[in-house]
């Protein structure tokens, strides 16, 4: 895993209790649309924070330097490095289909794009999806061209009309970058990835573990979380009870300043509202030119968990 992967024991602090909020959303269409309008609104904001940039950084760094626990091939990653060399005849690397779920402006899609063959994201954000769209569309050499729409895979009655597309299934991969904590029905949430999934592809979960209330405060964004991270063990039965295997965990080595501001905002990242009460982002602080700006360290967890070959 290279020097940014560390098991976290069982005393460890950073194995606390995850904290499951799930049900505080008294109807979920609300709370789905409060989500919708909340980030429609940062979406030409959302990554000028410092600490945020910094944190898409250290992201893409630590999963450029372990690409292959995703199952990414050093053919790709050689291919990614210089995309006008030549593979020996009649072979090519290994590139996923992805799907970016809760897209945002598509902080997950720039880490991946160099290794993928298509990633389309999805985003409850119209906004967000504007901005993705503004971003990846545009061709690059080496690089796939890459679209997000609006949509919601999360209602309980069903996805969105708008994802229901053939073009919107066999994905080999599925990531969710910093919005898992903001989902409520984590189960649906699983399963409604996993559908998306071809057999043998690969759900992956970026997001903090789990933290404490203590000395948070009050802040815009709050409204939208459902979960204050999460553990090892938590994540690993979750994705078992979806049919989920060879699930697999780790931790950064180091963790990651967090900015909030008391009274006006709290900015972790890269996500959005979706339905059955999930809001996903990683980032809450530039909300408000007013309040007291709180900060603290947080450690990143990755999870990935298989589809079942059929």
């Amino acid at each position: 895993m290279g020097n940014h992967h560390k098991v976290v024991p069982e005393s460890d602090p950073r194995q606390a209790p995850q904290h499951d909020h799930s049900g505080h959303h008294d109807d979920a269409a609300t709370f789905t649309e409060t989500n919708r309008q909340f980030w429609d609104q940062k979406a030409s904001s959302y990554n000028a924070p410092g600490w945020q940039q910094n944190l898409a950084r250290t992201v893409t760094d630590s999963f450029h330097a372990n690409i292959s626990w995703f199952g990414i091939s050093s053919a790709a990653v050689a291919a990614a490095a210089d995309p006008s060399g030549s593979s020996p005849e009649g072979t090519s690397p290994y590139r996923p289909r992805i799907l970016d779920y809760a897209c945002g402006p598509g902080t997950m899609t720039t880490t991946f794009r160099p290794f993928a063959s298509e990633i389309i994201g999805i985003d409850i954000s119209a906004n967000m999806t504007q901005r993705y769209n503004e971003v990846h569309s545009k061709a690059e050499a080496g690089k796939p061209s890459c679209h997000a729409i609006q949509g919601d895979l999360f209602v309980e009655a069903g996805p969105s009309e708008s994802t229901l597309g053939p073009e919107y299934y066999g994905f080999d991969m599925a990531i969710v970058g910093f919005g898992f904590h903001h989902f409520s029905n984590l189960k649906l949430c699983t399963e409604r990835l996993g559908d998306r999934l071809k057999a043998g592809g690969l759900l992956v979960v970026v997001d903090f573990v789990a933290w404490e209330k203590e000395n948070e405060g009050e802040y815009e964004a709050r409204k939208t979380i459902s979960h204050r991270g999460f553990t090892e063990k938590g994540m690993r039965r979750l994705f078992g009870d979806c049919g989920l295997v060879d699930v697999g965990w780790w931790v950064f080595d180091k963790p990651v300043k967090v900015e909030w501001k008391v009274g006006g905002g709290h900015e972790h990242g890269n996500g959005h509202g979706h339905g059955n009460g999930e809001g996903h982002r990683h980032g809450h602080a530039n909300e408000s030119s007013e309040g007291e700006v709180k900060a603290e360290d947080r450690w990143v967890c990755v999870m990935k968990g298989k589809k079942p070959e059929a």
